[in-house]
């Protein structure tokens, strides 16, 4: 006796799912990546650009994003071995790009940016690369391992050998090349070498030379960035230090002058021609002269944590700071001379792209506000509401360990990327993709992610787990007009957002002693929400545009959800009839047994005291009894013998063998034509007909065919149906099992277990012979369409159809 109940909707892990029942697989398969939201940017080794092509590169886990900001559009990449991209650098050709990873045996990838594709690997890294690097003016690419890997290698990447490798023990944090290509200087704690490049035509991989900086009485301070200067500073070299001080060694790798920021910390540096760049704490840019280090200029600070983007929506707004504000560090920072452009990346994940034509009068020229932490959660905001949208079509919410809840929306922003003007009513100066930033509560620590201290071992600090304020959102959910959020968070606490067009309050409730890890929003009975049929029009529509990207159509008639549910009372059923698994023979029983059947009443779906049963039938065997009863035996259950409007069905079926199967028995007989003339294989061979016809469905139009319109239902797709009012189902039941179960009281459907049954399930002698006068092009193409859709979470499949009929198609 097989039955199986369901308490709930739950997962399999992709390991124990059927592969072969995958939804739409081919539709997957046409996927592209059209926007990322964040990035993992954490030094200057994974920010570079190219002046050329307008693009700016930064990783965002696996993907590399390289953005135009003339465009304002994405392009990716996204890494085949699905490894986290942790340096990047672009080629001068502007064609090429080379990445390293984390994790187990990482690479050295070169990608073709033009077609996305990776042209050459090397493998000679075990932990992780933090830094690489192009060679200017060669062919040679340098990778630096981590301080576990300790081993920094020279490549020629165009023909994939490795021509020169040496030890380091110390973790390095950035690279600079000089101008000319022949050596290059890498920093980290109490770090600065210069390593050499020498030309050898020896086949073998020679040691790589490198010399120590005389560092003298700053030999103890942390180095976080270097650089080479440029033109008439080409003999300089930069670098900064975690303290703040910005330091400059001359060609003999003397430090010739050093001078403070007056800055509490800082992290990156990039050279011009004329300037030095440098980004520090407290979201502070400096820039000094590159000949005489003095000071020039500072540019504005960018948001301040915590912020409530949507409360900025004018040019006069970048000024409206609150006193004791707090920003995030510089900790990236890259120039272009050619187009004045600095590109800085902030601690809380946030991009800015800066307009430096006048150092002095920095402005901002695009900015990016994106998750510091991880994203737990997502979900959308409703779309297909009659009253006001709260948020514009297509926006989404999600929430992060940062402790923050965002709304965001990929779609409203106009084709220009200037952000100065917000370009529709909820637009704001800081982001066109984010349009609101909730956060749980006033502490901003976790929005900005702060580095280790000097030494490079973490600091660590008490837990309070009862301090609910750092936990973190965990999962989010929005109920059915969006006016209501709920956020859990990793403490066990609930959060209920009321919205009232952007003016939000949170009321905390305390529920748990441990992470909330599900949240779904129920509404009120007093609330106005969609009865069945609004909730079977709206599945409706949603399963067609699905279905329509598919390559598939969804015909489903609207009716026939609200019409096919009924409730019966003496039992505490709520019994879903739309499957068309005997749904005459369900009618007949019960009302043998005397039970009520009626309508359900609204809400019905989400009562707990009634029990929420389906059946399910093996499809192709409703087909056969479609067949059967409905179609060649219709003069049978006329009292008058009469066939009715399938008559005039039979002809059509006639018609279209006479033209299509000219050797079909059928073929040859003449008009009129009724029902009991038609065989099987004729019958299936104009129902795959009407399916291709009508672009993937079953629907047999009244006005064309002459006949009932729910006649298509017996053979149309049965799980979609159910998936219209929302159902969760409480039991699923087997069709052929239903005699079994009822003798024994499950589930209780209320029938007389004395009940005589009629043989209402197909013999296996004449499911074989029926089947067997269909072609194995019709039964592979009835399979294809039929299981391709339905039945993935029941004990039924297209190939254990076939084993039952004993039945072998090639």
């Amino acid at each position: 006796m097989d039955f199986f109940k369901i308490k709930r909707s739950i997962k399999k892990s992709p390991s124990l799912k059927r592969r072969a029942k995958t939804f739409c697989a081919s539709s997957f398969d046409k996927l592209t990546l059209e926007n990322a939201l964040g990035l993992s940017t954490s030094s200057n080794s994974n920010l570079c650009f190219h002046r050329e092509k307008n693009q700016v590169a930064y990783p965002a886990g696996c993907v590399i994003v390289l953005y135009n900001w003339n465009t304002g559009k994405q392009d990716h990449i996204v890494n085949v071995a699905r490894k986290t991209i942790t340096a990047l650098d672009f080629h001068q050709d502007g064609l090429h790009l080379v990445t390293g990873e984390s994790g187990h045996q990482p690479a050295v990838r070169v990608w073709n940016i033009e077609d996305k594709t990776q042209k050459i690997e090397h493998l000679g890294h075990k932990f992780g690369i933090p830094v690489v690097a192009f060679c200017p003016n060669s062919n040679f690419v340098v990778s630096i391992g981590t301080q576990h890997d300790m081993v920094v290698n020279v490549w020629n990447w165009k023909n994939g050998t490795k021509i020169a490798s040496n030890k380091i023990s110390t973790k390095v944090h950035t690279i600079s090349f000089a101008e000319d290509g022949k050596s290059f200087i890498t920093c980290g704690v109490r770090h600065i070498r210069f390593w050499y490049l020498e030309s050898t035509k020896n086949l073998q991989t020679i040691p790589l030379l490198n010399r120590s900086a005389l560092l003298g009485d700053q030999k103890s301070l942390f180095f976080c960035d270097v650089a080479t200067g440029h033109s008439f500073r080409t003999m300089s070299s930069f670098a900064i230090t975690r303290e703040g001080v910005l330091c400059e060694f001359d060609v003999k790798r003397h430090l010739t002058k050093w001078v403070e920021l007056k800055v509490s910390a800082a992290y990156a540096l990039d050279v011009t021609t004329k300037y030095v760049f440098c980004g520090c704490s407290d979201g502070i840019i400096r820039v000094v002269d590159a000949l005489s280090l003095n000071y020039v200029a500072t540019f504005p600070k960018p948001h301040f944590l915590g912020i409530s983007v949507s409360s900025f929506t004018e040019q006069s707004h970048y000024s409206m700071h609150p006193e004791n504000a707090t920003y995030p560090e510089c900790i990236a920072l890259k120039i272009d001379e050619h187009n004045n452009k600095a590109f800085a990346v902030y601690s809380d994940h946030s991009l800015y792209i800066w307009d430096i034509f006048n150092v002095k009068r920095v402005g901002k020229y695009w900015s990016g506000l994106f998750h510091s932490s991880e994203v737990w959660g997502i979900e959308m905001f409703p779309w297909k509401l009659e009253n006001k949208q709260s948020f514009p079509v297509g926006s989404f919410v999600t929430c992060s360990s940062d402790n923050s809840v965002r709304i965001w929306n990929c779609f409203t922003s106009s084709s220009s990327n200037s952000q100065s003007v917000p370009t529709n009513e909820m637009a704001n100066i800081y982001s066109k993709d984010l349009l609101e930033a909730l956060y749980l509560d006033s502490d901003i620590s976790s929005l900005s992610q702060k580095d280790s201290d000097h030494s490079g071992s973490k600091v660590e600090k008490e837990i309070n787990i009862d301090d609910w304020r750092k936990a973190g959102a965990r999962c989010v959910a929005v109920n059915f007009t969006g006016s209501h959020l709920a956020v859990g968070d990793r403490a066990g606490n609930v959060r209920k957002v009321l919205k009232k067009y952007l003016t939000m309050r949170f009321m905390r409730i305390v529920v748990w002693f441990a992470l909330v890890l599900c949240l779904m929003i129920f509404f009120k009975l007093n609330t106005k929400i969609p009865k069945i049929r609004e909730i079977s029009v709206n599945g409706y529509h949603l399963a067609d545009e699905i279905y329509s990207k598919c390559g598939k159509s969804n015909s489903n008639d609207v009716n026939l959800a609200s019409s096919q549910i009924f409730v019966l009372e003496e039992t505490k059923v709520f019994m879903c009839l739309i499957l068309k698994a005997g749904s005459t023979f369900f009618k007949h029983s019960l009302k043998h047994s005397g039970i009520t059947v009626k309508r359900p009443p609204l809400y019905v779906w989400n009562a707990t005291e009634y029990r929420k049963i389906a059946v399910f039938r093996e499809l192709l065997e409703i087909l056969l009894s479609a067949y059967k009863d409905k179609f060649k035996n219709c003069h049978l259950k006329h009292k008058h013998g009469i066939c009715g409007p399938w008559k005039g069905f039979a002809n059509y079926v006639a018609n279209y063998a006479r033209f299509h199967t000219p050797f079909s028995p059928l073929a040859k007989l003449k008009p009129p034509v009724f029902p009991q003339n038609v065989s099987f294989s004729d019958f299936v061979s104009f129902i795959i007909h009407i399916h291709k016809l009508k672009g993937g469905a079953f629907h047999l139009e009244t006005s064309e065919f002459n006949v009932p319109a729910w006649t298509w239902r017996h053979w149309a797709s049965q799980v979609v149906h159910c998936r219209i009012c929302m159902m969760k189902l409480d039991y699923v039941v087997l069709f052929e099992e239903i005699p079994s179960l009822v003798k024994t009281g499950f589930p209780d459907f209320g029938i007389d277990p004395s009940f005589k049954f009629k043989p209402f399930v197909s013999n296996i002698s004449e499911l074989k012979f029926m089947y067997s006068q269909v072609s194995d092009e019709d039964l592979f193409y009835l399979g294809t369409i039929m299981y391709g859709l339905d039945y993935y979470h029941l004990p039924y499949s297209f190939s254990q159809f076939l084993q039952r009929i004993e039945r072998k198609i090639s």
